[in-house]
């Protein structure tokens, strides 16, 4: 069960204001990732791998290939199997800024966060200070290409400035 953000008293809506002065940490186990019962066969030497590498102090693990490889798929097994290391568990579409921002709009939402009438750089500040204010967290930034510099450094953006987690 959810517990609720610690708001101030005259706050009249049940949702955190993610507004500077509203602390946003949080004791909740939170997830925009549904975790469904389901078969994966095979890749759980390749599993294990990323998992040690995060418990090795890996903060940021990249799993490229080619398309059709199931990498998402990968990843979401990942999320799936190892969902009760991480209080907080993120998952993004990465196609372009428009998806991004409605991800986190969503993870939000599931956080019980508002963010009405917010600009896109003013959810991304926030987005980036809620992963530097808590621990125990893994952002899935699930992008189907990268392929400039450009690219890359537009989802750096996104990432949180003093990661307490993993990405």
């Amino acid at each position: 069960m959810r517990k609720p953000f610690n708001l101030p008293p005259q706050q009249p809506s049940n949702k955190a204001s993610a507004r500077n002065e509203t602390p946003l940490i949080t004791d909740a186990v939170i997830s925009n990732i549904k975790i469904a019962p389901g078969r994966f066969f095979g890749r759980t030497e390749e599993l294990k791998e990323v998992r040690d590498n995060f418990q090795n102090n890996s903060r940021i693990q990249i799993i490229s290939g080619r398309e059709g490889q199931e990498k998402s798929i990968f990843v979401f097994e990942y999320a799936k199997t190892f969902y009760n290391e991480y209080q907080i568990l993120c998952w993004l579409n990465c196609r372009d800024d428009i998806t991004i921002l409605g991800s986190i709009v969503g993870f939000f939402d599931c956080a019980g966060v508002e963010l009405q009438g917010y600009s896109p750089e003013e959810i991304r500040d926030t987005f980036r200070r809620f992963f530097e204010e808590n621990r125990g967290w893994l952002i899935v930034f699930d992008c189907p290409a990268l392929k400039t510099v450009e690219d890359q450094e537009a989802l750096k953006r996104y990432f949180p400035q003093n990661p307490k987690g993993i990405f």
